[in-house]
């Protein structure tokens, strides 16, 4: 026995002629026009909302990146607007230390020429002072040795070679410390 899964072997295929059965297509027209009715009442309209939620989805997801790209341009922009804010007060804030700077080493350099001229004039007037000082000291001493020598000259009668040699040998202790 053989086993076949269709009603006419091939070989009686072959044989007969093909036969249109108008009733057959009538009915298989009418079947689908039947289900196509049933999918347009009942599952075209969830289809066409299922698709139309998903479409509306897509597009709101859409607008939503369209947002956020546009909200993350105004962001950049802003802090570019900040970075650049914060470096010209840097620069600013640099510059003003620079010239305070300068202020104050020209400050410092006034102080330290001024002291310096008052150490100067302090000094001029200390050696003022102490040649003054040493000139009155050595007046006394040149009084001194006057008398003492007017005093010799006085006591000895003495001639003149002798009154040279005196003179010479007081003017010698002038010279000398």
């Amino acid at each position: 026995m053989r086993l076949s899964y269709s009603l006419f072997s091939l070989e009686d295929r072959a044989r007969t002629p093909m036969k249109i059965e108008i009733g057959q297509i009538i009915t298989q027209i009418i079947s689908f026009l039947i289900m196509l009715w049933v999918m347009k009442r009942y599952a075209w309209k969830p289809l066409l909302a299922i698709l139309d939620e998903r479409r509306d989805k897509i597009q709101a997801d859409l607008d939503a990146i369209e947002q956020e790209k546009a909200k993350n341009a105004a962001l950049a922009k802003e802090y570019q607007a900040k970075l650049d804010e914060i470096d010209a007060l840097a620069e600013e804030k640099s510059k003003k230390a620079i010239e305070e700077g300068k202020k104050m080493a020209l400050k410092i350099q006034n102080e330290a020429h001024s002291k310096a001229k008052e150490i100067v004039h302090k000094s001029q007037e200390d050696l003022q002072k102490e040649l003054l000082k040493a000139k009155t000291q050595l007046k006394s001493e040149i009084v001194d040795m006057a008398f003492l020598a007017s005093k010799k000259v006085l006591q000895m009668n003495l001639d003149t070679e002798k009154q040279k040699s005196l003179i010479l040998d007081f003017v010698e202790k002038m010279e000398s410390p």
